[in-house]
């Protein structure tokens, strides 16, 4: 649509902030009818379905994870019942939704292989504490985490780069709404002490969008200098480099804008779904142990730019998608235009 083009990114031709229209099918006849039918009629039904299974799982998860699991004595104990939970139930919502296998694999430098074989040969795993950064397409980025890790999500101050920690349905909220640019500053943490809480309590890995909001997928957006804050380093945690796709030709699961409900439905109304997850090689991704001592202030901050960068580069390989120059705030622009042309359009109907 040549009325957004202002937030088409020049050097790759992507506009990563609009949803992804299917292409259109030219069956005609017999298997336009059958399209129709299903997509339809089947698919309302299927949805429907669906979604009263997820109210019952929901009902479930919120028995054990707020009443069982605080039957034990410790903090420690406690979040360690509720991971076990959270990531079965929320493996439960992803078949529910059609995701019944998800592909995946491991990226190398050197060779592409099989997660399957990389763990049987002893892969390194993410630790309470530790940081998972991964590209952000849709709130099912966010489910699929929870049902790995039932980890800490963070929402990100674009000035300040403080963070605030989000746990379980409560992060997948967040991802459906509207990105802030600045958080609360009572809210606001450094990475670091999330971390360090995190290890302390067994609230499970930390994921970090550093895009900061959800595209449509088909390319990166701008990522926050995360680590441009020195508060944010802690040279006690592992990094981990992860990468979701959508490899769908119908309805994209990918949700860059609109509404979540609406979304949710039509998603549920396909039969099957497809994720594809590609995490870098633990063993090749960047850390900050082994680093020289940061004995002047401009050392760190050239160490800290480079960590930066060097994330960003493995996740570039990783997906295999172009680096645009568009940020968080450009998809708060582009939201502002879009809404206020549609309260306009509604207004001269």
């Amino acid at each position: 649509m040549e009325k957004y083009s202002k937030w088409r990114d020049f050097g790759t031709g992507i506009q990563p902030f609009l949803p992804i229209v299917p292409p259109n099918s030219r069956t005609r006849g017999i298997g336009s009818v059958s399209s129709i039918l299903c997509t339809y009629v089947l698919g309302v039904v299927l949805s429907i379905s669906r979604l009263l299974t997820l109210v019952a799982i929901l009902s479930v998860d919120s028995l054990f994870t707020n009443v069982i699991s605080n039957l034990f004595p410790t903090q420690y104990l406690r979040n360690t019942c509720k991971n076990f939970f959270r990531k079965n139930f929320a493996t439960l919502l992803l078949w529910n939704s059609g995701f019944l296998s998800i592909d995946q694999s491991v990226y190398s430098l050197k060779k592409f292989k099989s997660l399957k074989k990389s763990l049987d040969s002893g892969s390194k795993q993410p630790k309470s504490g530790d940081l998972i950064f991964s590209n952000h397409s849709s709130y099912i980025d966010v489910l699929y985490f929870i049902s790995r890790y039932n980890p800490i999500f963070v929402e990100i101050d674009n000035a300040t780069l403080k963070m605030k920690p989000l746990k379980g349905w409560n992060a997948i909220i967040s991802s459906c709404s509207k990105p802030k640019a600045l958080l609360n500053a009572k809210d606001a943490m450094s990475l670091s002490q999330i971390s360090q809480d995190a290890r302390k309590y067994n609230m499970g890995p930390i994921v970090v969008f550093p895009e900061n909001t959800t595209s449509n997928g088909l390319g990166l957006l701008k990522p926050l200098d995360i680590f441009s804050d020195p508060e944010n380093i802690d040279e006690n945690i592992s990094i981990f480099i992860t990468c979701l796709k959508y490899p769908s030709k119908r309805f994209s699961p990918t949700f860059p804008m609109g509404s979540p409900i609406s979304h949710y439905f039509w998603l549920n109304a396909n039969l099957t779904n497809k994720l594809s997850v590609v995490s870098v090689d633990p063993m090749e991704c960047p850390t900050f142990k082994g680093l020289e001592n940061k004995s002047s202030k401009g050392n760190a901050e050239r160490q800290e730019i480079d960590m930066d960068k060097e994330i960003n580069s493995g996740m570039i390989s990783c997906t295999k998608l172009k680096q645009t120059k568009l940020s968080t705030l450009d998809k708060l622009d582009f939201l502002a235009y879009y809404y206020a042309k549609s309260e306009q359009y509604k207004k001269n109907k």
